[in-house]
């Protein structure tokens, strides 16, 4: 034990820049175990304190301390490959760990200030701080280690050396999004975060639920009726949009716009058919049910070419972990849908040409039920993640608004637009902090070159400008 402070106390001593005595600066590597565990608390604290509201545990967190742990191992194997003494790697190990700590520990103590003192304002200029000081002061600690480990260095050897060991083991932190030990406790059951003020109550279908149900039939049908045939020759592409969750506007708004956008840019104006949960649209459009979209599936079918024509069908909603698309608009008791429904609808359909994207978390749990050699599938999360973007004050989602908005009124090409999708949700999913939700993409062998064939004939376009509904 008096040992282990000997080396806590020389990462004290380094990280205020002073040289500790002789006897502390080689120490065993067992201590660079132990160490281990007063770093996760320091980070399991600091990523606490940078959360408000109720918070959500996530032992995801661990990741990010591991990957520390190997970058300063890595960088001090090769720091003593520089110095000719592999022997020192341990004892560099330790103490770069030693030292971290300590700064970490400091700068902990100075976020905590800053936030009990709300000092971080819009400007966030000590925000910057929190990344420019410990970053310099890192560099600094590590040049003072080496001079007390390597004295025979010069500074042109220790400076350089000192840079990139701080390079190696900072670096990386910046380039990918590090998993945290708390998150916002986002409640997939209400869809809405658990530190909002009140849950706003289900909205309710106007009228009787009975006669909504009964004319649902006729209402598809005349959808249907109003679609344009297939052109001979021709590859045509059919939207069927589906919103389904008609407690928030936020997947009204995407399905509308998806219309909207495949109509203008992408040559489907009458041939976009959208089933929607919302209570003010039920007079006019077919609700998002399975047996709807059953129904919409054959009656496009009957449009189409099967050889020639594609489906694009686009789905919005809230998705869950056991990876169901949430159906809902109250009083009306709807099934939820799972991949096996959805693959099952679409066979019996005999659509053979088939674009599916699904806009929901986990909803990377569809693909392996939906792919297919004439398919491509893209999800707005993996499997095993959430996506981000919806709520009661959401006007579209993180995916929609990239893909949709963004990607989509930038290229003509579905699978380029699913790359600059992929990276604008990442960049806004660090920068909001929340853990990436890896939009997914599955391309089937023969659906690249049939969608390329199409694309080149569309007629350039200008970008559609998204408008929420009122």
């Amino acid at each position: 034990m008096k040992d282990l402070l000997r080396t806590l106390g020389a990462g004290l001593w380094l990280a205020l820049f002073v040289k500790p005595p002789p006897s502390w600066r080689l120490r065993p590597a067992a201590h660079f175990w132990l160490l281990l565990i007063p770093t996760a608390l320091v980070s399991l604290v600091g990523d606490f304190v940078q959360q408000t509201g109720a918070v959500v545990f996530s032992a995801d967190g661990v990741q990010q301390d591991a990957l520390g742990a190997m970058l300063v191992l890595a960088a001090s194997a090769a720091v003593a490959a520089a110095a000719g003494q592999r022997v020192l790697t341990w004892s560099l190990a330790v103490l770069i760990s030693a030292t971290g700590l300590w700064i970490s520990a400091f700068m902990l103590f100075a976020l905590w200030a800053a936030l009990q003192f709300d000092q971080f304002g819009p400007g966030g200029e000590l925000l910057l701080l929190f990344v420019f000081v410990p970053c310099l002061w890192w560099l600094l600690a590590l040049l003072r280690l080496l001079h007390s480990l390597v004295p025979r260095w010069r500074w042109w050897q220790s400076g350089p050396t000192a840079l990139l060991a701080s390079a190696l083991t900072v670096g990386p932190f910046f380039l990918i999004d590090s998993a945290s030990y708390f998150y916002p406790n986002f409640d997939l059951e209400n869809a809405q975060y658990a530190d909002e003020a009140e849950f706003s109550p289900p909205r309710q279908a106007p009228g009787s639920a009975e006669s909504l149900l009964y004319r649902q039939p006729a209402m598809v049908d005349y959808a249907v009726q109003q679609l344009l045939p297939s052109t001979p020759g021709q590859t045509d592409v059919y939207l069927l949009a589906f919103g389904g969750d008609g407690n928030e506007d936020v997947f009204r708004n995407e399905v509308n716009y998806a219309e909207e956008l495949m109509q203008q840019r992408f040559a489907m104006r009458g041939r976009t058919l959208t089933l929607l949960n919302h209570p003010d649209t039920t007079e006019e459009t077919p609700l998002a049910t399975l047996t709807n979209l059953r129904s919409a599936l054959r009656g496009i079918a009957g449009k189409m070419n099967p050889d020639e024509d594609v489906l694009l069908l686009f789905l919005t909603t809230h998705g869950s972990a056991d990876h169901q698309l949430f159906v809902d608009l109250q009083p009306l008791p709807l099934d939820q849908i799972d991949p096996s429904q959805l693959r099952e609808a679409l066979d019996a359909s005999a659509i053979r040409w088939r674009v599916m994207i699904v806009s929901a978390c986990y909803s990377g749990g569809f693909i392996d039920a939906l792919q297919s050699p004439m398919s491509l599938v893209i999800t707005a999360a993996s499997a095993d993640r959430a996506s981000f973007g919806c709520g009661a004050e959401a006007q579209i989602t993180y995916f929609g608004r990239a893909l949709l908005a963004e990607a989509l009124n930038e290229t003509q090409s579905l699978i380029a637009a699913f790359e600059l999708a992929s990276e604008a949700v990442a960049l806004r999913e660090k920068a909001d902090d929340f853990t990436a939700s890896n939009p997914q993409i599955a391309i089937g062998a023969l659906i690249q070159p049939k969608l390329r064939s199409w694309e080149s004939k569309l007629e350039p376009a200008k970008p559609v400008p998204f408008v929420p509904a009122q």
